[in-house]
């Protein structure tokens, strides 16, 4: 869990967003995501359902927001 990753890098991070409705849950904590965030060394890939994430604000909309909002490849639909 993210919770135990606290203090620790890992080359790559896949960080899985399983929400699927109307609220993100555990993810829409900034620490939590922040924690999730900045322990790749290497790669990090977010998978997730962008829908849910615009429902509720916090973290998840913002970033969402901001990858898409610069054109990134980050987001596939």
């Amino acid at each position: 869990t993210v919770d135990s990753f606290q203090g620790r890098e890992a080359d790559a991070i896949i960080l899985t967003t399983v929400r699927n409705g109307e609220k993100v849950g555990f993810w829409n904590d900034y620490r939590r995501l922040n924690v999730g965030m900045t322990r790749a060394k290497h790669i990090l890939r977010i998978v997730g359902n962008v829908e849910t994430w615009n429902k509720q604000d916090g973290p998840l909309k913002l970033l969402f927001s901001e990858c898409s909002s610069k054109n990134s490849d980050a987001y596939n639909s």
